[in-house]
């Protein structure tokens, strides 16, 4: 079995102001860092635990005291898996933005901008650059994240069978090569 994945890696400077428009739209929210996990959240406590261990945090958005909204936040030297073999450290003064979602019967409301946005101004004072991948078929979150301010930065294809990585590529127009090393000089 051959297992092909496509991605788009993205990124936004962090600089005071630079909200997204809609998100004063949005019914009041209130969006803080997860210190336990709670009803709702598909990560059981032990997967918390690993992943607050490896230096992750999670933010969480209630709307009216109920969960709407959540996502992980990796800080600088923290390496992430992207997609098969393909890693990324985060740079120092950056963050990576992984793991988000948003309830099914709470979607296309604008919360997860909200929550982007949330996590943004958290970051404001420690970071400058925030970055974050996505599926190239999830069409949703690729338009959430582009009202948010966050820019194309180079897409990538990765191919393995059986498990093992037979191949990634990143491009960006007719700049083709190995993914990895576009991966080694983000933040650079």
């Amino acid at each position: 079995m051959i297992e092909i994945k496509s991605g788009i890696f993205l990124s936004q400077h962090v600089v005071d102001g630079a909200l997204s428009r809609n998100a004063s739209s949005i019914a009041p929210a209130r969006i803080v860092e997860a210190d336990g996990t709670e009803p709702g959240l598909p990560v059981s406590d032990q997967e918390f635990l690993r992943r607050t261990r490896q230096g992750n945090r999670l933010f969480q958005m209630h709307v009216d005291n109920q969960l709407v909204s959540w996502g992980w936040v990796a800080g600088p030297g923290t390496c992430i898996g992207i997609l098969h073999d393909l890693y990324l450290t985060v740079p120092d003064r950056a963050f990576y933005i992984w793991d988000c979602a948003t309830i099914p019967e709470c979607r296309g409301r604008g919360y997860f901008q909200m929550l982007l946005d949330g996590i943004l101004s958290v970051h404001r004072s420690t970071s400058t650059l925030a970055l974050v991948a996505v599926d190239t078929r999830n069409a949703a979150s690729r338009r959430a994240l582009g009202k948010a301010g966050f820019r194309f930065g180079f897409t990538y294809i990765s191919v393995r069978t059986l498990g093992l990585g037979l191949f990634s590529v990143a491009f960006k127009g007719w700049r083709v090569s190995r993914a990895q090393p576009w991966f080694d000089r983000i933040g650079r």
